[in-house]
């Protein structure tokens, strides 16, 4: 149609992208507590996330040490992440 812009989309290929590499560890803060569920909730999601990211992510649970520790007894490949 004349008189009407479109904008090229641009492809990039993932494998390629170098903005999302990361080049020191990262540390993410979680409150383990919180939500509508607590740590039932939240813990399967920590460890899901572990299995998607970076070796370099770590997690830090906040919240009740026993009922966190408890939780992640369940999940012993996630222990030395968080």
């Amino acid at each position: 149609m004349p008189g009407r812009y479109r904008p090229r989309r641009i492809r990039r290929d993932p494998s390629k992208d170098q903005s999302a590499v990361l080049t020191q560890p990262l540390v993410i803060s979680i409150d383990a507590m919180g939500g509508d569920h607590g740590p039932p909730v939240v813990i399967p999601a920590v460890v899901r996330a572990i299995s998607a990211l970076p070796e370099t992510v770590r997690f830090l649970l906040h919240g009740d040490e026993k009922v966190i520790a408890a939780g992640l007894a369940k999940q012993p490949d996630a222990a030395r992440r968080v």
